[in-house]
């Protein structure tokens, strides 16, 4: 039967310790890490003292789980849609030219992925494409990641619509570009599944054929490309 909870009095030490044992808890501590000592330490203590020795150690593991929440370089509060992102595997920026400066000093293209929160494609793609942990390293080390929110710029995502087109490229929602590092639109679409069906190919695909074309075709990718205008 587990203790009760810590509910503290003037009652003797031991009966304080067997109605709020600290040790429970030290042990848990130190299978997530905390080294061993700590336990031997905390049996020598006084137990309140040993009790609020495991207290603040759970507020030091929930800071240290908050500061990895966030796993990319979008800003927090600017959308939803943003915010949401910031919980995917993806290391997303902004459409700002820190991005395109990254992409030049990688020497890599730059994937854009251009959706909202009422999008019911867009929450696919991001569950089964943004959240896989393989689909995103891939990304992460052949790509400069790029997130827009249709709703929170529309003359940007006005320009991105209208670049697809020119290119003759599948627009809608998502809207999925590939873009040199000086913003040049070689490549694109719409939503892509996980895995190919009859009339797509699967997202991993068209990102190895993007990263393909950057490398081989890039004299003619920067000479036909579409120029897009970089971000402040």
């Amino acid at each position: 039967m587990p203790p009760p909870a810590c509910v503290f009095s003037d009652t003797q030490l031991s009966s304080l310790e067997g109605s709020c044992d600290p040790r429970p808890g030290i042990e848990t501590f130190s299978r997530l890490g905390y080294p061993k000592s700590m336990r031997h330490l905390a049996r020598a203590l006084p137990p309140p003292v040993a009790v609020a020795m495991v207290v603040a150690c759970a507020m030091a593991l929930a800071a240290a789980a908050q500061g990895t929440a966030r796993q990319n370089h979008l800003p927090a509060g600017q959308s939803a849609y943003l915010d949401n992102a910031q919980r995917e595997r993806v290391d997303w920026y902004p459409w700002t030219k820190e991005a395109f400066r990254k992409a030049r000093e990688r020497n890599q293209p730059i994937l854009v992925d251009l959706g909202a929160t009422w999008c019911p494609w867009c929450k696919l793609m991001e569950q089964d494409s943004y959240s896989d942990p393989k689909t995103a390293a891939f990304i992460d080390s052949h790509f400069v990641a790029v997130k827009v929110d249709f709703d929170a710029d529309p003359k940007l995502s006005a320009e991105f619509e209208r670049a697809q087109a020119i290119a003759n490229l599948p627009a809608g929602l998502p809207l999925t570009a590939f873009f040199t590092p000086d913003g040049k639109l070689y490549s694109g679409g719409g939503y892509f599944p996980k895995e190919a069906t009859a009339d797509k190919p699967a997202f991993r695909q068209t990102l190895e054929e993007a990263s393909r074309m950057f490398r081989d075709q890039r004299a003619t990718i920067e000479r036909e490309g579409f120029q897009m205008k970089i971000g402040e």
